[in-house]
């Protein structure tokens, strides 16, 4: 079965989702070990997290939804580019 931009799009968000929670574990840890975080922090570097990723998949998002209307070879395109493409 070919493969669709809603699947390219379902992959781009798991894999920015698993991303995002590496990425805030990992500075949160790091700020730990440097002292206790407080609930207000901890949820600071959780939106800083959210916000970047959200960001820097806008792009991509749009380009996957955009091409299901216009080009199909986008999609193929931003999937190879982002290494979203299955064997």
């Amino acid at each position: 079965m070919p493969e669709t931009d809603r699947d390219r799009l379902r992959r781009l968000r798991r894999r920015a989702a698993r991303i995002e929670r590496r990425e805030r574990e990992a500075a949160i840890s790091a700020l730990e070990s440097r002292g206790t975080l407080t609930a207000e922090q901890r949820e600071t570097v959780r939106a800083l997290a959210a916000s970047l990723v959200d960001e820097l998949i806008a792009g991509p998002t749009a380009a996957l939804a955009e091409s299901g209307r216009r080009n199909r070879e986008t999609g193929r395109t931003v999937g190879m580019l982002l290494e979203l493409e299955t064997a």
